[in-house]
């Protein structure tokens, strides 16, 4: 019998494989045969990891997606000011032609562009691809208003989405025009076209970086910083159910449910009547400058060694370093209780929040027995 690591380095190399494909050939080309000798592996291998095209679609597109949730990571932990970080988000989008962090041997930026409109061309007609792609495709919208919002606070709503929707259609043009003209559409004629949108939108960082430019900007990102603090069951329990929510449908998702699939029991629970489900653990929770609820994670005290769990952020609030503060307080709270270390499981393809527990000083140390895609990793804490 198939040990749980080979299965999952089975999984890998299947995953990889319908990846290269429809990054070279379009959705056109990804057929069991094509996909299984990538794969060096059989075609009834192969049906077993993916029961249909449809399947394999999914996975490349989650694929990139997380990839992508890597970069924009990496992004939001730099902690630069917020026309930086609008810049730099519509940069990843345009995949400027160099490989990404986090890549798999094979795969670049120009790769993700082609998967992409490989999945947006296969989405036309399936209305479960469809619904995967708008789902995406908004994340990446209300990230961008997010950031537009807080570098102009002076534009209207109006004024704000027509700008917003003005940049993400400028980004995903010229990734997929890119595709098929890379010698006109070149790394530096990308960059070059989103700097002078920014500029056009008074969204560009100020030219030389002049003192009152630079102070607008380090007080802009200071009054938009998240701060974090223990819940209160009565008062955060909505807002509280609603981040879970997203957590839980984001999760499902992921692992190939359809749209519009009801929750299991266990996580309605929590979703619904938040307070009794959470009664043993510790909820941490990360709030705006409004005093608005936009992250929590969850701290379990069960067991020998502490753990984090429901590391959340909406997708509407990030950039602001919420999660890295939430982890911080996580770590800070178990620490104080006198434990030595603190505990986690991540799915192996969120490559964008492994990266920031390894910032944060975990390490992989295994992988759940009944789970092998699930990773574990542990930090070791200084108690005080």
């Amino acid at each position: 019998m198939a040990r749980p690591k080979d299965d999952a380095a089975t999984a890998r190399r299947i995953s990889d494989a319908v990846y290269a494909v429809l990054a070279r050939g379009g959705p056109q080309s990804l057929t069991v045969r094509a996909v299984a000798r990538e794969a060096g592996c059989s075609t009834g291998l192969l049906m077993h990891t993916f029961s249909d095209k449809r399947s394999m679609l999914l996975n490349a597109r989650r694929l990139e997606q997380e990839r992508a949730a890597f970069l924009l990571a990496r992004v939001d932990d730099a902690g630069s000011d917020v026309a930086t970080l609008l810049r730099e988000t519509l940069l990843v989008l345009v995949a400027p032609g160099r490989p990404a962090a986090g890549s798999r041997p094979g795969q670049g930026a120009d790769d993700d562009a082609r998967v992409r409109l490989g999945f947006l061309a296969a989405a036309l007609d399936d209305d479960v691809l469809r619904a995967e792609q708008r789902s995406a495709h908004r994340e990446l919208v209300a990230r961008v208003r997010a950031l537009v919002e807080r570098r102009r606070p002076d534009l209207s709503r109006h004024d704000v989405a027509a700008t917003t929707l003005a940049l993400v259609s400028l980004v995903e043009g010229l990734s997929a025009l890119s595709t098929a003209d890379p010698e006109l559409y070149t790394p530096e004629a990308r960059e070059a076209a989103v700097d002078r949108a920014l500029a056009a939108h008074g969204l560009s960082t100020p030219a030389g970086g002049t003192a009152a430019g630079t102070a607008e900007a380090e007080t802009t990102r200071r009054g938009a910083s998240a701060t974090v603090t223990l819940w209160d069951p009565v008062r955060d329990a909505r807002a509280v159910g609603d981040l879970l929510r997203g957590y839980h449908r984001q999760t499902e998702r992921e692992k190939g449910a359809e749209p519009g699939d009801p929750l299991p029991d266990a996580y309605r629970a929590e979703v619904e009547h938040p307070a009794a489900a959470l009664a043993t653990s510790e909820v941490l929770v990360a709030r705006d400058a409004a005093d608005r609820a936009i992250g929590l994670v969850v701290l379990r005290h069960a067991g020998e060694v502490p753990s984090v769990s429901r590391l959340w952020v909406d997708p509407d609030r990030r950039g602001l370093g919420a999660g890295r503060r939430l982890l911080d307080a996580a770590r800070e709270r178990a620490a104080d209780g006198g434990a030595e270390a603190l505990e986690l499981t991540v799915w192996e393809w969120r490559t964008g929040p492994i990266d920031l527990y390894t910032r944060c000083g975990f390490e992989r140390v295994g992988r759940e027995p009944d789970r092998p895609r699930l990773v574990r990793m542990r930090a070791a804490l200084a108690p005080r």
